[in-house]
Protein backbone atom coordinates (compact mmCIF):
# COMPACT_ATOMS: atom_id res chain seq x y z
CA UNK A 1 0.00 0.00 0.00
CA UNK A 2 1.22 3.18 -1.13
CA UNK A 3 2.03 5.71 1.95
CA UNK A 4 -0.51 7.99 0.62
CA UNK A 5 -3.15 5.59 1.80
CA UNK A 6 -2.81 6.15 5.07
CA UNK A 7 -4.01 9.50 5.66
CA UNK A 8 -2.26 10.04 9.01
CA UNK A 9 -3.72 13.33 11.02
CA UNK A 10 -0.14 14.85 10.22
CA UNK A 11 -0.94 14.50 6.38
CA UNK A 12 -0.65 18.04 4.18
CA UNK A 13 -3.70 18.11 2.27
CA UNK A 14 -5.38 21.05 -0.11
CA UNK A 15 -7.13 21.63 3.16
CA UNK A 16 -4.56 21.83 5.90
CA UNK A 17 -3.36 24.51 3.53
CA UNK A 18 -6.12 26.32 3.96
CA UNK A 19 -6.57 25.64 7.64
CA UNK A 20 -2.93 26.93 7.91
CA UNK A 21 -3.51 29.88 5.49
CA UNK A 22 -6.76 30.84 7.88
CA UNK A 23 -4.97 30.40 11.14
CA UNK A 24 -2.50 32.58 9.80
CA UNK A 25 -4.98 35.18 8.46
CA UNK A 26 -6.23 35.65 12.31
CA UNK A 27 -3.32 35.71 13.98
CA UNK A 28 -2.04 38.94 12.09
CA UNK A 29 -5.65 40.47 12.66
CA UNK A 30 -5.47 40.17 16.22
CA UNK A 31 -1.85 41.00 16.63
CA UNK A 32 -2.51 44.52 17.50
CA UNK A 33 -5.71 44.10 19.98
CA UNK A 34 -5.32 44.85 23.32
CA UNK A 35 -7.01 42.93 26.25
CA UNK A 36 -10.05 44.67 26.08
CA UNK A 37 -10.42 44.02 22.31
CA UNK A 38 -9.09 40.25 22.05
CA UNK A 39 -12.24 39.67 25.02
CA UNK A 40 -14.63 41.33 22.74
CA UNK A 41 -13.65 38.74 19.89
CA UNK A 42 -13.95 35.77 22.28
CA UNK A 43 -16.72 36.91 23.51
CA UNK A 44 -18.45 36.44 20.20
CA UNK A 45 -16.65 33.46 19.06
CA UNK A 46 -17.87 31.74 21.84
CA UNK A 47 -21.01 33.16 22.34
CA UNK A 48 -22.23 34.87 19.25
CA UNK A 49 -21.54 32.22 16.56
CA UNK A 50 -24.45 30.87 15.12
CA UNK A 51 -25.21 27.73 13.16
CA UNK A 52 -27.53 26.32 10.52
CA UNK A 53 -29.13 22.95 10.85
CA UNK A 54 -30.76 21.33 7.80
CA UNK A 55 -32.56 18.21 8.30
CA UNK A 56 -33.04 16.33 5.29
CA UNK A 57 -36.26 14.03 4.99
CA UNK A 58 -36.18 10.97 3.10
CA UNK A 59 -37.51 12.22 -0.14
CA UNK A 60 -35.04 14.49 -0.36
CA UNK A 61 -31.50 13.42 -1.88
CA UNK A 62 -28.92 14.44 0.45
CA UNK A 63 -26.06 14.46 -2.37
CA UNK A 64 -28.10 16.70 -4.57
CA UNK A 65 -29.27 19.04 -1.31
CA UNK A 66 -24.88 19.04 -0.88
CA UNK A 67 -24.38 20.21 -4.56
CA UNK A 68 -27.14 23.00 -4.48
CA UNK A 69 -26.69 24.65 -1.08
CA UNK A 70 -22.60 24.48 -1.82
CA UNK A 71 -22.75 26.33 -5.08
CA UNK A 72 -24.88 29.33 -3.35
CA UNK A 73 -21.77 29.62 -1.68
CA UNK A 74 -18.22 29.60 -2.65
CA UNK A 75 -18.49 27.23 -5.59
CA UNK A 76 -16.88 23.73 -4.96
CA UNK A 77 -14.44 22.62 -7.02
CA UNK A 78 -15.49 20.37 -10.02
CA UNK A 79 -13.30 17.69 -7.94
CA UNK A 80 -14.94 18.05 -5.27
CA UNK A 81 -18.40 18.20 -7.20
CA UNK A 82 -17.01 14.71 -8.57
CA UNK A 83 -16.60 13.00 -5.61
CA UNK A 84 -19.85 13.92 -4.28
CA UNK A 85 -21.56 12.73 -7.81
CA UNK A 86 -19.60 9.82 -7.92
CA UNK A 87 -20.82 8.80 -3.97
CA UNK A 88 -24.48 10.28 -4.97
CA UNK A 89 -24.37 7.43 -8.34
CA UNK A 90 -22.82 4.73 -5.59
CA UNK A 91 -26.30 4.56 -3.70
CA UNK A 92 -27.99 4.08 -7.21
CA UNK A 93 -26.21 0.77 -8.27
CA UNK A 94 -28.14 -2.43 -8.53
CA UNK A 95 -25.62 -4.01 -6.29
CA UNK A 96 -26.13 -5.01 -2.70
CA UNK A 97 -25.56 -2.85 0.31
CA UNK A 98 -21.65 -4.70 1.11
CA UNK A 99 -20.66 -4.08 -2.76
CA UNK A 100 -22.13 -0.54 -2.41
CA UNK A 101 -20.00 0.32 0.83
CA UNK A 102 -17.03 -1.15 -0.44
CA UNK A 103 -17.37 0.76 -3.72
CA UNK A 104 -17.77 4.31 -1.44
CA UNK A 105 -14.44 3.59 0.60
CA UNK A 106 -12.83 3.07 -2.65
CA UNK A 107 -13.90 6.40 -4.36
CA UNK A 108 -12.90 7.96 -0.30
CA UNK A 109 -9.44 6.80 -0.57
CA UNK A 110 -9.22 8.16 -4.20
CA UNK A 111 -9.74 11.42 -3.42
CA UNK A 112 -8.11 11.06 0.24
CA UNK A 113 -4.87 10.33 -2.30
CA UNK A 114 -5.72 13.20 -4.30
CA UNK A 115 -5.56 16.32 -1.86
CA UNK A 116 -2.58 14.35 0.08
CA UNK A 117 -0.76 14.66 -3.13
CA UNK A 118 -2.51 18.37 -4.44
CA UNK A 119 -1.21 19.74 -1.35
CA UNK A 120 2.03 17.82 -0.40
CA UNK A 121 4.18 20.26 -1.35
CA UNK A 122 3.06 23.39 1.21
CA UNK A 123 5.30 25.70 -1.22
CA UNK A 124 3.54 25.01 -4.19
CA UNK A 125 0.05 23.48 -3.94
CA UNK A 126 -1.37 21.72 -6.78
CA UNK A 127 -4.51 22.82 -8.57
CA UNK A 128 -7.19 20.54 -8.38
CA UNK A 129 -9.11 21.44 -11.61
CA UNK A 130 -6.08 21.81 -13.75
CA UNK A 131 -5.26 18.84 -12.58
CA UNK A 132 -8.97 16.72 -13.33
CA UNK A 133 -8.31 18.39 -16.83
CA UNK A 134 -4.98 16.51 -17.21
CA UNK A 135 -6.41 13.05 -15.90
CA UNK A 136 -9.85 13.29 -17.60
CA UNK A 137 -8.45 14.24 -20.95
CA UNK A 138 -6.39 11.22 -20.56
CA UNK A 139 -9.43 8.92 -18.99
CA UNK A 140 -11.60 9.84 -21.59
CA UNK A 141 -9.66 10.10 -24.74
CA UNK A 142 -8.20 6.33 -24.27
CA UNK A 143 -11.33 4.80 -23.48
CA UNK A 144 -13.95 5.30 -26.36
CA UNK A 145 -16.83 3.40 -24.49
CA UNK A 146 -16.43 5.80 -21.14
CA UNK A 147 -16.81 8.91 -22.51
CA UNK A 148 -18.86 10.84 -25.80
CA UNK A 149 -16.00 13.23 -26.93
CA UNK A 150 -18.92 14.43 -29.60
CA UNK A 151 -17.37 16.33 -32.78
CA UNK A 152 -14.40 17.85 -30.73
CA UNK A 153 -10.92 16.65 -31.07
CA UNK A 154 -9.20 15.45 -27.79
CA UNK A 155 -6.35 18.85 -28.45
CA UNK A 156 -9.92 21.14 -28.97
CA UNK A 157 -11.41 19.94 -25.69
CA UNK A 158 -7.74 20.73 -23.90
CA UNK A 159 -7.63 24.03 -25.08
CA UNK A 160 -11.15 24.95 -24.27
CA UNK A 161 -10.49 23.94 -20.29
CA UNK A 162 -9.33 27.28 -19.57
CA UNK A 163 -13.47 28.25 -20.09
CA UNK A 164 -14.18 25.10 -17.88
CA UNK A 165 -17.71 24.47 -19.00
CA UNK A 166 -16.11 21.81 -21.27
CA UNK A 167 -15.41 19.90 -17.89
CA UNK A 168 -18.29 20.50 -16.26
CA UNK A 169 -20.62 19.06 -19.20
CA UNK A 170 -18.46 16.12 -19.50
CA UNK A 171 -18.15 14.97 -16.21
CA UNK A 172 -21.49 16.11 -14.30
CA UNK A 173 -23.94 16.45 -17.45
CA UNK A 174 -22.60 14.68 -19.74
CA UNK A 175 -21.20 11.08 -18.60
CA UNK A 176 -21.41 10.80 -14.14
CA UNK A 177 -25.86 11.51 -14.52
CA UNK A 178 -28.36 9.60 -13.35
CA UNK A 179 -29.53 9.45 -16.86
CA UNK A 180 -26.24 6.91 -17.74
CA UNK A 181 -27.78 4.53 -14.95
CA UNK A 182 -31.01 4.58 -16.23
CA UNK A 183 -29.87 3.79 -19.92
CA UNK A 184 -28.16 0.43 -18.66
CA UNK A 185 -31.58 -0.83 -17.40
CA UNK A 186 -33.50 0.18 -20.86
CA UNK A 187 -32.91 -3.13 -22.85
CA UNK A 188 -33.78 -0.80 -25.98
CA UNK A 189 -31.48 2.22 -24.77
CA UNK A 190 -28.27 2.59 -26.92
CA UNK A 191 -25.75 4.83 -25.20
CA UNK A 192 -22.02 5.05 -25.36
CA UNK A 193 -21.03 5.16 -21.52
CA UNK A 194 -23.46 3.14 -19.49
CA UNK A 195 -22.36 3.57 -15.78
CA UNK A 196 -21.84 0.35 -13.78
CA UNK A 197 -20.14 -0.57 -10.17
CA UNK A 198 -16.69 -1.63 -12.23
CA UNK A 199 -17.02 1.90 -14.43
CA UNK A 200 -16.68 3.69 -11.11
CA UNK A 201 -14.31 1.52 -10.04
CA UNK A 202 -11.91 1.84 -12.55
CA UNK A 203 -12.14 5.72 -12.72
CA UNK A 204 -11.82 6.04 -8.95
CA UNK A 205 -8.71 3.82 -9.34
CA UNK A 206 -7.34 5.83 -12.61
CA UNK A 207 -7.67 9.15 -10.49
CA UNK A 208 -5.62 7.82 -7.79
CA UNK A 209 -2.92 6.63 -10.20
CA UNK A 210 -2.51 9.75 -12.35
CA UNK A 211 -2.70 11.91 -9.07
CA UNK A 212 0.71 10.80 -7.84
CA UNK A 213 2.06 10.93 -11.56
CA UNK A 214 1.09 14.56 -11.90
CA UNK A 215 2.98 15.52 -7.99
CA UNK A 216 5.86 13.67 -9.28
CA UNK A 217 5.79 15.61 -12.83
CA UNK A 218 5.63 18.88 -11.09
CA UNK A 219 7.90 18.03 -8.06
CA UNK A 220 10.68 15.71 -9.97
CA UNK A 221 13.17 16.14 -6.60
CA UNK A 222 10.38 14.05 -4.53
CA UNK A 223 10.07 11.38 -7.39
CA UNK A 224 12.10 8.09 -8.35
CA UNK A 225 12.83 9.30 -11.30
CA UNK A 226 16.19 8.98 -13.30
CA UNK A 227 18.62 12.36 -12.75
CA UNK A 228 17.87 13.10 -16.15
CA UNK A 229 14.38 13.08 -16.23
CA UNK A 230 14.69 15.05 -13.46
CA UNK A 231 16.45 17.13 -15.19
CA UNK A 232 14.50 17.34 -18.24
CA UNK A 233 10.65 17.57 -16.04
CA UNK A 234 12.23 21.02 -14.35
CA UNK A 235 13.45 22.55 -17.46
CA UNK A 236 10.07 21.97 -19.38
CA UNK A 237 8.37 23.39 -15.88
CA UNK A 238 10.54 26.14 -16.12
CA UNK A 239 9.72 26.41 -19.92
CA UNK A 240 6.08 26.51 -19.70
CA UNK A 241 4.33 22.81 -20.62
CA UNK A 242 1.85 24.43 -23.63
CA UNK A 243 0.04 21.48 -24.91
CA UNK A 244 2.57 18.73 -23.84
CA UNK A 245 1.26 17.98 -20.34
CA UNK A 246 -0.79 14.72 -21.03
CA UNK A 247 1.26 13.61 -23.92
CA UNK A 248 4.28 13.40 -20.60
CA UNK A 249 2.01 12.10 -18.14
CA UNK A 250 0.32 9.41 -20.35
CA UNK A 251 4.56 8.67 -21.25
CA UNK A 252 5.20 8.15 -17.54
CA UNK A 253 2.30 5.78 -16.99
CA UNK A 254 3.49 3.51 -19.79
CA UNK A 255 6.88 3.39 -18.94
CA UNK A 256 8.62 1.80 -21.90
CA UNK A 257 12.47 0.90 -22.29
CA UNK A 258 15.17 2.95 -20.34
CA UNK A 259 16.00 6.08 -21.40
CA UNK A 260 13.22 6.25 -23.94
CA UNK A 261 11.62 8.86 -21.18
CA UNK A 262 14.41 11.02 -20.92
CA UNK A 263 15.17 11.25 -24.85
CA UNK A 264 11.22 11.58 -25.05
CA UNK A 265 11.55 14.76 -22.40
CA UNK A 266 14.76 16.07 -23.63
CA UNK A 267 13.50 16.35 -27.61
CA UNK A 268 10.10 17.95 -25.91
CA UNK A 269 12.03 20.54 -24.34
CA UNK A 270 13.84 21.56 -27.29
CA UNK A 271 10.36 21.27 -29.26
CA UNK A 272 9.39 24.45 -26.69
CA UNK A 273 12.22 25.93 -26.86
CA UNK A 274 12.02 26.32 -30.68
CA UNK A 275 8.26 27.05 -30.48
CA UNK A 276 8.77 30.26 -28.35
CA UNK A 277 11.01 31.93 -31.37
CA UNK A 278 8.09 33.12 -33.58
CA UNK A 279 8.66 32.47 -37.58
CA UNK A 280 6.56 35.53 -39.28
CA UNK A 281 4.58 32.75 -41.04
CA UNK A 282 3.51 30.48 -38.36
CA UNK A 283 2.96 26.47 -39.48
CA UNK A 284 0.64 24.32 -37.90
CA UNK A 285 1.58 23.07 -34.15
CA UNK A 286 1.67 19.77 -33.91
CA UNK A 287 -0.81 18.51 -31.36
CA UNK A 288 1.14 17.16 -28.75
CA UNK A 289 -2.50 16.28 -26.90
CA UNK A 290 -3.47 13.30 -29.63
CA UNK A 291 -0.15 12.24 -29.53
CA UNK A 292 -0.24 11.88 -25.64
CA UNK A 293 -3.48 9.90 -26.08
CA UNK A 294 -1.77 7.97 -28.46
CA UNK A 295 1.45 6.99 -26.24
CA UNK A 296 -1.31 6.33 -23.54
CA UNK A 297 -2.80 3.51 -25.41
CA UNK A 298 0.50 2.00 -27.07
CA UNK A 299 3.74 2.13 -24.84
CA UNK A 300 5.66 1.48 -28.06
CA UNK A 301 5.00 4.73 -29.34
CA UNK A 302 6.53 7.01 -26.96
CA UNK A 303 9.64 6.23 -29.53
CA UNK A 304 7.61 6.95 -32.31
CA UNK A 305 6.56 9.82 -30.85
CA UNK A 306 9.87 11.39 -30.12
CA UNK A 307 10.97 10.60 -33.50
CA UNK A 308 7.64 12.62 -34.73
CA UNK A 309 8.55 16.13 -32.17
CA UNK A 310 12.59 15.56 -33.51
CA UNK A 311 11.34 15.64 -37.16
CA UNK A 312 9.06 18.78 -36.51
CA UNK A 313 11.21 20.30 -34.69
CA UNK A 314 13.73 20.02 -37.64
CA UNK A 315 11.58 21.48 -39.75
CA UNK A 316 10.82 24.45 -37.87
CA UNK A 317 14.36 25.35 -37.34
CA UNK A 318 15.22 25.37 -41.02
CA UNK A 319 12.99 28.44 -41.16
CA UNK A 320 14.43 30.43 -37.97
CA UNK A 321 16.04 33.43 -39.01
CA UNK A 322 16.93 35.06 -36.07
CA UNK A 323 17.18 38.42 -37.37
CA UNK A 324 13.68 38.08 -38.50
CA UNK A 325 12.19 36.52 -35.37
CA UNK A 326 13.57 37.76 -32.64
CA UNK A 327 13.80 40.78 -33.92
CA UNK A 328 10.64 41.93 -34.92
CA UNK A 329 9.52 42.57 -31.79
CA UNK A 330 9.85 46.21 -30.94
CA UNK A 331 11.93 45.57 -27.55
CA UNK A 332 14.22 42.49 -29.34
CA UNK A 333 15.54 40.27 -27.20
CA UNK A 334 14.19 42.03 -24.05
CA UNK A 335 10.95 40.91 -25.21
CA UNK A 336 11.49 37.31 -26.03
CA UNK A 337 8.90 35.16 -24.05
CA UNK A 338 11.46 32.61 -22.87
CA UNK A 339 13.91 35.08 -21.96
CA UNK A 340 13.79 34.14 -18.71
CA UNK A 341 14.09 30.71 -19.18
CA UNK A 342 17.34 31.35 -21.32
CA UNK A 343 19.15 33.58 -19.08
CA UNK A 344 18.78 30.81 -15.99
CA UNK A 345 19.98 28.25 -17.95
CA UNK A 346 22.94 30.27 -19.44
CA UNK A 347 23.31 30.58 -15.75
CA UNK A 348 23.44 26.60 -15.16
CA UNK A 349 25.88 26.57 -18.04
CA UNK A 350 27.94 29.12 -16.15
CA UNK A 351 28.19 27.31 -12.93
CA UNK A 352 28.70 24.05 -14.52
CA UNK A 353 32.16 25.59 -15.68
CA UNK A 354 32.64 26.80 -13.09
CA UNK A 355 32.39 23.51 -10.97
CA UNK A 356 30.70 24.87 -8.31
CA UNK A 357 27.64 23.62 -6.85
CA UNK A 358 25.63 26.44 -5.20
CA UNK A 359 22.76 27.45 -7.18
CA UNK A 360 23.11 31.65 -6.86
CA UNK A 361 19.97 32.12 -8.94
CA UNK A 362 16.55 30.27 -7.40
CA UNK A 363 14.20 29.97 -10.34
CA UNK A 364 10.89 30.77 -8.43
CA UNK A 365 12.74 33.54 -6.94
CA UNK A 366 13.56 34.94 -10.47
CA UNK A 367 10.50 34.15 -12.32
CA UNK A 368 8.84 35.81 -9.09
CA UNK A 369 5.84 38.36 -10.69
CA UNK A 370 4.70 40.50 -7.47
CA UNK A 371 7.95 42.20 -7.72
CA UNK A 372 7.10 45.98 -7.65
CA UNK A 373 7.89 48.05 -10.81
CA UNK A 374 10.56 49.29 -10.13
CA UNK A 375 12.65 46.14 -9.29
CA UNK A 376 14.22 43.73 -11.27
CA UNK A 377 15.44 40.65 -11.88
CA UNK A 378 17.11 41.14 -15.54
CA UNK A 379 18.82 44.04 -15.91
CA UNK A 380 20.04 45.99 -19.01
CA UNK A 381 23.89 46.71 -18.10
CA UNK A 382 23.89 49.63 -20.13
CA UNK A 383 20.56 50.88 -18.94
CA UNK A 384 17.69 52.08 -20.44
CA UNK A 385 17.67 55.40 -18.81
CA UNK A 386 21.25 56.23 -19.70
CA UNK A 387 21.69 59.87 -18.11
CA UNK A 388 25.17 59.28 -16.67
CA UNK A 389 28.39 60.80 -18.13
CA UNK A 390 30.27 57.47 -18.18
CA UNK A 391 27.50 56.21 -20.52
CA UNK A 392 26.92 59.13 -22.27
CA UNK A 393 30.81 59.09 -23.12
CA UNK A 394 30.39 55.31 -24.79
CA UNK A 395 26.93 55.17 -26.53
CA UNK A 396 26.27 58.62 -27.16
CA UNK A 397 27.54 59.41 -30.25
CA UNK A 398 25.51 56.63 -31.58
CA UNK A 399 21.81 57.36 -32.87
CA UNK A 400 18.99 56.43 -30.71
CA UNK A 401 17.62 53.62 -32.89
CA UNK A 402 21.06 52.13 -32.37
CA UNK A 403 21.32 52.54 -28.77
CA UNK A 404 18.14 51.30 -28.69
CA UNK A 405 19.43 48.27 -30.64
CA UNK A 406 22.23 47.77 -28.18
CA UNK A 407 20.17 48.15 -25.32
CA UNK A 408 17.95 45.20 -26.02
CA UNK A 409 19.93 43.16 -27.44
CA UNK A 410 21.48 39.53 -26.06
CA UNK A 411 24.53 40.38 -24.80
CA UNK A 412 23.59 43.12 -22.61
CA UNK A 413 21.06 41.29 -20.92
CA UNK A 414 21.61 39.71 -17.26
CA UNK A 415 19.97 37.74 -14.66
CA UNK A 416 20.68 38.88 -11.30
CA UNK A 417 21.03 37.25 -8.13
CA UNK A 418 18.35 39.01 -6.11
CA UNK A 419 15.96 41.80 -7.51
CA UNK A 420 17.19 44.92 -7.83
CA UNK A 421 16.09 48.44 -7.62
CA UNK A 422 15.49 50.14 -11.09
CA UNK A 423 17.46 53.47 -9.86
CA UNK A 424 20.78 50.92 -9.17
CA UNK A 425 21.00 49.81 -12.43
CA UNK A 426 21.23 53.51 -14.29
CA UNK A 427 24.81 53.57 -12.41
CA UNK A 428 27.91 53.99 -14.37
CA UNK A 429 29.86 50.25 -15.32
CA UNK A 430 32.12 50.67 -12.62
CA UNK A 431 29.89 51.09 -9.86
CA UNK A 432 27.61 48.09 -10.84
CA UNK A 433 30.27 45.88 -11.15
CA UNK A 434 32.37 46.62 -8.23
CA UNK A 435 29.07 48.32 -5.94
CA UNK A 436 28.16 50.46 -3.83
CA UNK A 437 26.56 51.59 -0.33
CA UNK A 438 23.31 50.74 -1.63
CA UNK A 439 23.79 47.52 -3.42
CA UNK A 440 26.49 45.03 -3.85
CA UNK A 441 27.96 44.54 -7.43
CA UNK A 442 28.37 41.99 -10.10
CA UNK A 443 31.41 40.67 -8.31
CA UNK A 444 29.28 39.20 -5.24
CA UNK A 445 26.47 38.05 -7.83
CA UNK A 446 25.46 35.09 -9.87
CA UNK A 447 27.69 33.79 -12.08
CA UNK A 448 26.10 35.62 -15.03
CA UNK A 449 26.83 38.59 -12.88
CA UNK A 450 30.72 37.58 -11.89
CA UNK A 451 30.97 36.46 -15.76
CA UNK A 452 30.37 40.30 -16.65
CA UNK A 453 32.43 41.85 -14.11
CA UNK A 454 35.53 40.18 -15.51
CA UNK A 455 35.48 43.26 -18.12
CA UNK A 456 36.97 46.65 -17.21
CA UNK A 457 34.82 48.95 -19.25
CA UNK A 458 31.28 48.12 -21.29
CA UNK A 459 30.57 49.09 -24.33
CA UNK A 460 28.96 48.20 -27.50
CA UNK A 461 32.10 46.05 -28.21
CA UNK A 462 31.02 43.86 -25.15
CA UNK A 463 27.63 43.94 -25.69
CA UNK A 464 28.68 42.28 -28.92
CA UNK A 465 31.18 40.17 -27.75
CA UNK A 466 28.94 38.28 -24.97
CA UNK A 467 26.00 38.10 -27.07
CA UNK A 468 28.02 36.42 -29.52
CA UNK A 469 28.99 33.96 -26.43
CA UNK A 470 25.39 33.47 -25.57
CA UNK A 471 24.50 32.68 -28.89
CA UNK A 472 27.03 30.04 -29.61
CA UNK A 473 25.59 28.81 -25.88
CA UNK A 474 22.01 28.06 -28.32
CA UNK A 475 23.49 26.58 -30.92
CA UNK A 476 25.10 24.06 -28.20
CA UNK A 477 22.49 23.94 -25.87
CA UNK A 478 19.68 23.79 -28.79
CA UNK A 479 21.33 23.12 -31.69
CA UNK A 480 20.23 26.40 -33.31
CA UNK A 481 22.83 27.32 -36.08
CA UNK A 482 22.85 31.20 -36.28
CA UNK A 483 26.12 31.26 -38.75
CA UNK A 484 29.60 32.82 -38.31
CA UNK A 485 30.13 35.89 -36.49
CA UNK A 486 29.24 38.39 -38.68
CA UNK A 487 25.58 36.58 -39.37
CA UNK A 488 25.55 36.31 -35.36
CA UNK A 489 26.30 40.57 -35.06
CA UNK A 490 22.99 40.56 -37.69
CA UNK A 491 21.32 38.30 -35.39
CA UNK A 492 21.90 40.50 -32.43
CA UNK A 493 20.68 43.68 -34.19
CA UNK A 494 23.85 44.76 -33.98
CA UNK A 495 25.56 44.42 -37.95
CA UNK A 496 26.92 48.19 -37.61
CA UNK A 497 28.89 46.69 -35.48
CA UNK A 498 30.70 45.04 -38.03
CA UNK A 499 31.98 48.18 -39.56
CA UNK A 500 34.07 48.89 -36.10
CA UNK A 501 36.58 46.29 -37.32
CA UNK A 502 35.52 43.01 -36.37
CA UNK A 503 37.39 39.92 -36.85
CA UNK A 504 35.46 36.90 -38.33
CA UNK A 505 37.74 34.79 -37.22
CA UNK A 506 37.67 35.82 -33.49
CA UNK A 507 34.81 33.88 -32.50
CA UNK A 508 37.01 30.74 -33.58
CA UNK A 509 38.48 30.41 -30.41
CA UNK A 510 36.28 28.91 -27.85
CA UNK A 511 38.66 28.77 -24.87
CA UNK A 512 37.31 29.39 -21.60
CA UNK A 513 37.14 33.38 -20.75
CA UNK A 514 38.94 34.70 -17.66
CA UNK A 515 36.90 33.59 -14.11
CA UNK A 516 34.99 30.81 -16.15
CA UNK A 517 36.80 27.86 -14.33
CA UNK A 518 35.85 29.01 -10.83
CA UNK A 519 34.11 32.41 -10.89
CA UNK A 520 33.72 32.44 -6.75
CA UNK A 521 37.33 33.56 -6.67
CA UNK A 522 36.38 36.90 -7.53
CA UNK A 523 34.63 37.74 -4.73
Amino acid sequence: MASSDLHSTGEETIYTQNLRGAKMFFAEQVKSHGPAQLEQVYTKVTQHLLFNIYVISKDIDVFVAFETMNNRGKPLSYLELLKNRLIFLSTRMGVDETERNQLRRVINESWKTAYHFLGRNRERPLDDDHFLDVQFLLYAGTRPTASDLGDRSPRNLWRMRRHREHLRFQLLENYFTSRNLLAQKDDGAQHSSPLTASALYEYAHDLKRCVETYYRVFNPADSDFDDDVRVHLAQIDRLGWRDSLPLVVAAIHCGGKPGDLAKLLSTLERHLFVLSIRLQHEDEELDLVSLGLTVATNSDSIKSATDKIHAITEKRVGKIDFAETLLMHSRGYYGWRSLSYLLFEYEQELKKKSRANRDKILWKEFCREDFEDDYRTIEHIYPQKAKDTYWKDRFGSLSIKKRNMLRNSLGNLLALSRAKNAALSNRPFPEKRDGSQESGGYRYGSYSEIDVSSCTEWTPQEIADRGVRMLEFIEQRWKLNSGRRPEKLIALGLQFIILDGDDDESDEDNSPRQGDSDPDSTV
